[in-house]
């Protein structure tokens, strides 16, 4: 569903230096409202917003300097914007860095003042400013048609996978998260753009990030079925984080789902020494075998009461 009127006019209040319009406004959307629409298209203005302010080749010393001039205009810009965070967002624009390890709300609170301190430096017209929100709009309206769940700006490189999906087959180095390439891979089949969706899924079968294993269990789902004698290229069960028990139970009935069940055997072997045996008891009728634990060699403890403690 597109940004509707509703959802950009507190964004134009604010951009219009009309604060009180802007939180009137904001506060006539409901919260899934603000959590789609709103947040895509400051996230979009962001990126909009930037590009105009600065350029591919523009230095990091430059954009230190600019956001540098940005704080010390007031303590109340100094204290809302951080300055790594901010030096990272505008480079992330338009180099590979990824963002993943930056706290979702503090980036976006970055992303909206710097966003409105560079409109606000433009001066613009009602002329300027319709035609900034509706270049604004246009990209936040491609996010969400695309389905995206995050507009933190979560890695860049997700960004120039979603603008290109409709063009050729996109050349970015590294793929996006897992969930971003999904969602991405989701799109190119109902769009029946199969060769891309097949070449995008070659890809990520070799190179996708397997630090997300709910994101893992997604896009496997989305995968189209192996073909007949298909080996797997990688050993995801080996070099995945298991430190989220859901989202690691997620990816191991996605596995079994795809009848991957040499993975989903080794995935759960794991799980003992990953901390998640009670995960591991759960899983393949391990509960009673494993009543009184787990030896290191992964077989059931022998049964020992509380008297062998004393030993």
């Amino acid at each position: 569903m597109p940004v509707t009127d509703q959802q950009a006019a507190p964004l134009r209040a604010l951009l219009a230096r009309q604060p009180d319009e802007h939180d009137r406004l904001f506060g006539l959307l409901d919260l899934n409202a603000k959590r789609t629409g709103y947040q895509a298209l400051v996230s979009a203005a962001f990126v909009v917003a930037v590009q105009r302010r600065f350029t591919r080749d523009t230095s990091q010393a430059e954009v230190i300097e600019v956001v540098g001039g940005m704080r010390a205009r007031s303590p109340r810009l100094a204290g809302q914007v951080d300055p790594v965070v901010a030096e990272r967002l505008v480079m992330a624009v338009f180099n590979d860095d990824p963002l993943d390890d930056l706290d979702a709300r503090k980036s976006f609170e970055v992303q909206s003042v710097l966003m409105v301190t560079i409109i606000y430096d433009e001066n613009l017209d009602e002329a300027g400013l319709d035609d900034f929100l509706a270049k604004a709009r246009k990209l936040a309206d491609e996010w969400l048609e695309l389905g995206r769940r995050h507009w933190m700006l979560r890695h860049p490189c997700e960004l120039r996978w979603l603008r290109t999906a409709r063009m050729d087959s996109p050349t970015c180095e590294q793929l996006p998260n897992p969930s971003a390439v999904n969602y991405l891979l989701r799109f190119l089949q109902k769009a029946g753009q199969e060769e891309q969706a097949a070449a995008l899924a070659a890809r990520a079968a070799q190179s996708i990030p397997l630090d997300d294993p709910g994101g893992v269990a997604d896009l496997l789902r989305a995968l189209r079925e192996p073909a007949e004698n298909e080996q797997p290229a990688r050993d995801p069960a080996a070099s995945l984080l298991l430190d989220d028990s859901y989202a690691v139970k997620n990816l191991l009935r996605a596995l079994r789902e795809r009848s991957e069940n040499e993975q989903a055997t080794a995935l759960t072997a794991r799980l003992p020494a990953e901390g998640q045996f009670d995960l591991f008891r759960e899983e393949a009728s391990n509960g009673e075998p494993y009543r009184f634990g787990c030896e290191p060699s992964g077989l059931p403890a022998p049964a020992w009461g509380w008297d062998d403690l004393d030993d």
